[in-house]
């Protein structure tokens, strides 16, 4: 595999229906898999039809908070967000620079606190700019209400980080809170 290449593809819309508010397309795609062993995958034939749409203003969704200290200074997100995928709840708080924190949970997560590990685990976080992407070594998510019927859940966290995937360097992510519906 060439070790350059994280992840490369190409997606192509078809149509737009600005009235029904749906979009179709095709898309390939190589991805790069890092763990549990290094390979690359390749999508070929892709295809989406008649997906529909939402215009949010900025990704803004009503009623998301979220905050956080990256290395002792304020990150402010421009986008709260959260999403369900392969029994994962992703949580992600996005600045206005693309700059974005992510934590990662089981999707039946009850309340409690919990141990980040690395990439991978079952709870982790990552923080990722345009230059590099650091992954949690130590840290916790604190969940304070999980609502599985309303697909809302808020809590706390703070994570050390290392550089993601050879490690060294070091990020302190603190103060996190999130107010989120997934």
């Amino acid at each position: 595999s060439n070790l350059e290449i994280a992840s490369i593809g190409e997606v192509n819309i078809t149509e737009i229906d600005k009235n029904l508010k749906t979009v179709s397309g095709t898309f390939s795609s190589k991805v790069r898999r890092l763990i549990p062993s290094d390979q690359v995958i390749e999508i070929q034939s892709g295809s989406f039809t008649k997906i529909p749409y939402t215009e949010n203003a900025l990704g803004v969704i009503p009623g998301n908070t979220g905050s956080a200290k990256v290395n002792g200074l304020t990150f402010t997100p421009a986008q709260v967000a959260g999403i369900v995928a392969l029994s994962k709840i992703n949580l992600n708080l996005t600045d206005s620079n693309g700059d974005g924190i992510s934590v990662v949970v089981p999707s039946n997560i009850s309340l409690g606190s919990f141990a980040f590990g690395a990439f991978g685990s079952a709870y982790f976080a990552t923080y990722s700019s345009s230059i590099s992407t650091y992954e949690s070594t130590s840290g916790q998510i604190v969940v304070t209400k999980h609502d599985k019927t309303s697909k809302r859940i808020e809590g706390t966290f703070a994570f050390n980080g290392e550089l993601f995937p050879t490690g060294g360097g070091s990020l302190v992510v603190t103060e996190g809170k999130f107010g989120i519906s997934y």
